[in-house]
């Protein structure tokens, strides 16, 4: 059997996402020669047919319709290229990158908060004469006798009532 003729009707509709929508139709149909490929011709008559609805509908004067047609490009947070169709928001060697920057920020700010930690407790380290006036009660004397414990003067009566015994 020869194949003398093809035809392609195609059409698309688009929704504009206010209960409605609208469609495009592209009807093309071509004679072959003796030796021709069908197939190859079909798929050349359906590009031919996509390429004409679409080229309709991009025109329309709604913008939801005229946005579906013209999606935003889809760009990897890391380094900007373009998404494949399977990718989420990274490539995957962009997403391991980001993990060991993640790690590496981490550690970092760990390292920092150690170093002002230890920084602080050696800065507001307490004097001996403070240390020693306090074990010597378990730490429960009033604030008042260490002062003057440690200014080297006698401590009043009226402090030492409140002391624990």
């Amino acid at each position: 059997m020869q194949v003398t003729s093809l035809s392609v009707t195609l059409e698309k509709r688009v929704s504009d996402s206010d209960y409605g929508s609208e469609r495009a139709e592209a009807h093309i149909a071509c004679e072959l020669s003796f030796g021709e490929d069908p197939v190859l011709a079909l798929g050349v008559l359906l590009d031919e047919a996509r390429i004409c609805v679409e080229r309709e509908l991009r025109k329309s004067v709604t913008r939801e319709v005229r946005k579906r047609l013209n999606p935003p490009l889809r760009l990897c947070d890391e380094c900007g290229d373009p998404l494949g169709d399977y990718d989420q928001y990274l490539h995957a060697g962009c997403a391991e990158a980001q993990k060991e920057r993640h790690q590496r920020e981490r550690a970092e700010a760990e390292r920092s908060w150690r170093e002002r930690s230890v920084a602080e407790l050696t800065q507001g380290a307490t004097p001996p004469e403070v240390v020693a006036v306090g074990r010597g009660n378990g730490g429960q004397a009033p604030t008042a006798v260490f002062q003057s414990a440690a200014a080297g003067a006698p401590a009043e009566d009226d402090d030492l009532e409140d002391l624990p015994l």
